[in-house]
C-alpha cells in the first residue's frame, strides 16, 4: 500500500513540474514576443499609413453600465461605461510556431500606438481632453494575428441641452459624439461592432430619478467647424432618457395636499384665535 501511495506522489510531482514547465515556457515566449515587437515599434505612427492612403478601420462600441446623473441645472449628462477599440496593427503579427505555439498576448496602451478615440462633447474643462477620466488601465490584448482589442471603463459628463417644459413627465435626448483627435477620415474611421444603427443594450439602467429609454448610434463625419484641412471619422450615441414621476409624485404630492388642507382649515378658526396666527 506504501509503495502504491508513493508512486502516486510521484506521478503528481513529475505531472506538477511538467505543468509548471509548460507555464514558464508560457511565460518565457510572451517575453520574447513583446521583446521583439517593441524593440523598433514607433508608438506615435503605429498601423497608420499616411503614404499609401489606407484606411485604417477601427470598431467602437460603448455599453452604457450606469446612469450616474443628469443635472438640468448645468446641463450635464454622467454615465459610466465600458468602452470598447478594436483594430489591427501589421506591427504587431507574428507566426505562433516560431514562439512556442503562443497566439495571444498583452501590452500597456503606453507601449502600443492606440486610437485618439475621445468624446467631442466633454463637459470637462479642455486642459482634461486628453486625459479623461478613467477608472483603471487596463491592457490591450493583442492576437498573433496583428488584431488588437482593448476594454476600457470610463466616466463621461457630456453636454446636453434639455428642456423641463414638461416637467415632471419630461423626456431627453442626450447625444455623446466620438471620433479621433488627430486622424482625417481617409486615415482612420471608426466603425460600429454591427452594420445596423440599432439598440446597443438589452437591460438599460436607471437611477431613482431618471431612467434609460433607448440608445442609438449613428456614424458621421465633422470638420469641428471648418477648423481643419479635412473631416473626421465620428459615432454619435443618442440616448432618450426619462424622468420617473412617481419619484417627485411621492415626495410632491403628499406635502401639498396636506398645505392645502391645513390652509382650508385655517379660515375656519376664529380671527381672535391665536392658533389661527400660528396656522
Amino acid at each position: 500500500m506504501m509503495k502504491l501511495i508513493t508512486r502516486l506522489v510521484v506521478v503528481f510531482l513529475i505531472q506538477l513540474k511538467a505543468v509548471e514547465g509548460q507555464k514558464l515556457d508560457h511565460n518565457l515566449h510572451q517575453v520574447k514576443i513583446r521583446k521583439e515587437k517593441l524593440q523598433d515599434y514607433d508608438r506615435i505612427i503605429g498601423p497608420v499609413e499616411y503614404r499609401e492612403r489606407r484606411v485604417l478601420s477601427v470598431t467602437f462600441s460603448l455599453s452604457i453600465t450606469r446612469l450616474v446623473y443628469a443635472d438640468t441645472k448645468k446641463q450635464t449628462l454622467t454615465l459610466e461605461a465600458w468602452e470598447v477599440k478594436a483594430w489591427n496593427d501589421e506591427y504587431l503579427k507574428w507566426k505562433p510556431k516560431n514562439f512556442g505555439g503562443v497566439g495571444r498576448t498583452i501590452f500597456a496602451p503606453d507601449e502600443i500606438w492606440v486610437p485618439d478615440i475621445m468624446l467631442y462633447n466633454s463637459a470637462n474643462s479642455p486642459d482634461s481632453l486628453n486625459n479623461l477620466p478613467t477608472k483603471h488601465v487596463t491592457n490591450v490584448y493583442v492576437k498573433n494575428s496583428g488584431d488588437c482589442l482593448w476594454f476600457t471603463p470610463k466616466t463621461y459628463t457630456s453636454n446636453c441641452m434639455m428642456n423641463v417644459k414638461y416637467w415632471p413627465i419630461d423626456e431627453q435626448v442626450c447625444t455623446l459624439t466620438f471620433g479621433s483627435w488627430t486622424y482625417f477620415d481617409h486615415e482612420m474611421k471608426i466603425e460600429p461592432l454591427t452594420l445596423t444603427e440599432n439598440d446597443t443594450d438589452t437591460v438599460l439602467p436607471s437611477n431613482g430619478e431618471w431612467e434609460i429609454k433607448s440608445i442609438k448610434y449613428v456614424t458621421g463625419k465633422t470638420d469641428h467647424s471648418n477648423c481643419c484641412d479635412g473631416n473626421y471619422s465620428t459615432i454619435s450615441y443618442h440616448i432618450t432618457i426619462a424622468r420617473k414621476p412617481a419619484h417627485l409624485l411621492f415626495y410632491l404630492t403628499p406635502p401639498s395636499v396636506i398645505l392645502g388642507i391645513l390652509t382650508l382649515m385655517s379660515f375656519f378658526i376664529p380671527t381672535e384665535s391665536g392658533e389661527r396666527i400660528v396656522l
